[in-house]
């Protein structure tokens, strides 16, 4: 017979649930730090994208029973990412090309793909205005004091007022430009993304609520019998 193993003393270490991953293991403030990052992150290349996007807009209208799922299956799965419940459409084990082909056929894409495509479209046209604009001001106002001189200013028009900008002795003039510019512009990616988030949660739980209603429905007759 064999002695029972001694117990091995684990100094520093401590146990996790293996059904816990890494991420949800980290501070809250982390966590929090990386949303925000996301969140503006994926916003800001939506705005970069859509200049080189609108070359493309025919054959993806022309294309558009396959385009329009994918679209809408890229923003789901980085919504997942930064944490949003967002539940990709396909049924377990189900392959991902016959899915693609005959989506179209299905009222989900009606009623969520194409509504997601097209106001993730109104988004980040929102996106790249206030992204063209905001960020306009912010190069101006770190660009001006390196490329000005006495002999030969800049003149930066604020709508209602003007600063003439005449080297690097001009630079706190424009600090506060610049600060408020960047504050303007990550509020509005982080306000933007939000609605972006929000609009894909809404569009994007519809099968589990007809998987829900159709077990009740199974169940119902089974309970009364």
């Amino acid at each position: 017979m064999r002695p029972d193993p001694e117990p091995v003393s684990v100094v520093g270490m401590i146990s996790v649930p293996p059904g816990v991953s890494s991420v949800e293991r980290r501070p809250a403030w982390y966590r929090r730090r990386r949303r925000w990052i996301g969140i503006i992150g994926w916003e800001l290349l939506h705005a970069a994208l859509w200049i080189p996007s609108i070359p493309l807009l025919i054959p993806v209208i022309l294309l558009f029973h396959l385009t329009v799922p994918l679209g809408a299956s890229l923003e789901r799965i980085v919504a997942r990412r930064i944490g949003v419940v967002a539940p990709s459409g396909r049924k377990k084990g189900e392959r991902k090309t016959p899915w693609l082909l005959a989506r179209v056929a299905h009222v989900e894409f009606w009623r969520q793909d194409l509504p997601l495509c097209v106001g993730g479209m109104a988004l980040s046209t929102a996106s790249f205005f206030l992204t063209a604009l905001l960020g306009a001001l912010l190069t101006v106002s770190v660009l001006a004091p390196f490329m000005s001189s006495s002999e030969a200013p800049i003149r930066v028009d604020l709508g209602g007022s003007e600063i003439a900008v005449s080297g690097l002795q001009s630079a706190p003039l424009l600090l506060p430009v610049g600060l408020i510019a960047l504050s303007l512009l990550l509020g509005a990616l982080w306000g933007l993304g939000r609605l972006r988030l929000l609009l894909v949660k809404a569009l994007s739980g519809e099968r589990e609520t007809q998987r829900l209603e159709q077990l009740t429905a199974e169940v119902g007759p089974l309970t009364a019998s």
